[in-house]
């Protein structure tokens, strides 16, 4: 689309509190001013979407969730308290009326994954409809689109569903398009879907980031600009090394390298689907708005070579072998069996006589499932979190020591372009 057209992303942490919502707006009424149409994705508020994962499994186990839902309650009306009294009026009723249809979705008789997909999907349809409210009270114009009219997933999975790009091609042109034209702003959701049949789908973990990319590829944006509580993409976590430094400028091909080894800042599939559009990326920090933080191009940035990421919540195993046989095994036949099984290792070392196997974070019953066909074989320790460091060019190792302070290395090894990667775990008590 010509004429300028931005897609902004906030997400949960924009949209946290009342406080913060209003940061959000003058956001928004800045690039209002230039008169060229935004697409607001918006992701849900807080930690809502944490929360009913929580209440759907409690549900799902036969408990009554009604701390939770209580706290959750609680959230969403203190996100109003700073709208004048007449609209503090109309969205506490809207809240109070999605509190009592929302538990009553849980007792629908579908399978659990589709039931999953529609009951986690409204935390971002009520983020939409507070930051309305919020636009609303500052004059600005905008209207609200569910995302599950125009982006159309494919058959199968309802959680995690793969994008169907041409059916999403289609919706977008005949129904976001004309209606951004019109109102010059359209507040959407991100993170669902719907599929042909209209059952509400979800895009996975961190999906919003994916839905502004999908807008901004589609609609030919001039950029998509992820607004977060950091500066931009750092050379390390701020909260691991404090003197990590923003990275200005960073390629798709950077990028996407930091975001496999861990990074969280931007979702890879969003990378992917802005590289094949050439759209630039931008990552910038809602808490200092003028602050350029980190743009995202074909252009590679020279500040992108010495950096840190860690990938955390990890599942270690240790595994010692009960039979001297069952060590001649090849690390080879291990991976295998862990990858037929859905669980590719993030790493796999024979150290000393056992194995060290690291997997990224895995639903109780695969690991339950996993621990059980092990037993045969090896004795074993679980250790959990543990985490894994992937770091470039530190070679004054600066970024380990501060990352590594007060912990314990289970594994060192070279990865794929000479970056060192660490395993580590929190230190044993004496």
């Amino acid at each position: 689309m010509a004429g300028g057209l931005q897609v902004y992303k906030f997400g949960g942490a924009a949209l946290h509190d009342a406080e913060r919502l209003l940061r959000v707006v003058e956001i928004i009424q800045q690039q209002q001013r230039s008169g060229q149409p935004l697409a607001v994705v918006v992701s849900a508020t807080g930690k809502t979407t944490v929360q009913l994962e929580n209440i759907f499994y409690q549900h799902q186990q036969g408990e009554v969730p009604a701390v939770a839902w209580a706290r959750l309650k609680r959230h969403h009306l203190a996100l109003l308290t700073a709208l004048p009294e007449d609209l503090q009026a109309a969205a506490t009723q809207e809240v109070a009326d999605w509190y009592h249809a929302l538990p009553q979705l849980l007792t629908l008789d579908w399978p659990t994954d589709q039931l999953a997909a529609h009951f986690l999907a409204q935390g971002e349809l009520i983020s939409a409809q507070v930051l309305h409210y919020y636009l609303q009270a500052a004059g600005v114009e905008s209207e609200v689109q569910d995302a599950r009219e125009y982006l159309k997933t494919q058959a199968g999975r309802h959680q995690a569903a793969a994008l169907d790009r041409d059916a999403t091609a289609a919706a977008l042109q005949a129904d976001f398009l004309p209606r951004l034209q019109q109102h010059k702003i359209v507040i959407t959701q991100g993170f669902i879907a719907s599929n042909a049949t209209g059952e509400t789908t979800t895009l996975g973990f961190e999906g919003s980031d994916f839905t502004g990319a999908i807008l901004a590829a589609h609609l030919s944006a001039t950029a998509l600009t992820l607004w977060k509580d950091v500066s931009g993409i750092l050379q390390a976590d701020p909260k691991q090394v404090a003197t990590a430094q923003v990275l200005p400028q960073l390629s798709y091909e950077q990028a996407a390298s930091l975001m496999g080894y861990g990074a969280k800042v931007v979702h890879p599939q969003a990378v992917a689907m802005l590289q094949q559009a050439n759209i630039p990326l931008h990552i910038r920090s809602f808490l200092a708005p003028a602050a350029p933080g980190t743009q995202v191009t074909a252009e590679e940035g020279d500040a992108g070579d010495t950096w840190a990421v860690t990938r955390e919540g990890l599942h270690l195993f240790i595994l010692t072998p009960q039979f001297q046989t069952a060590m001649g095994k090849p690390l080879a036949a291990l991976q295998q069996q862990l990858v037929q099984a859905g669980h590719a290792p993030l790493w796999l070392q024979a150290v000393e006589g056992s194995y060290l196997v690291a997997l990224p974070a895995l639903p109780l019953t695969s690991l339950q499932a996993l621990m059980a066909q092990w037993k045969s074989q090896f004795t074993f320790t679980h250790v959990h979190p543990t985490a894994l460091l992937t770091t470039q060019h530190d070679t004054q190792a600066a970024f380990a020591q501060q990352v590594l302070a007060g912990k314990k290395v289970y594994g060192r090894g070279q990865g794929e372009g000479a970056v060192l990667q660490i395993l580590y775990g929190p230190k044993e008590e004496a």
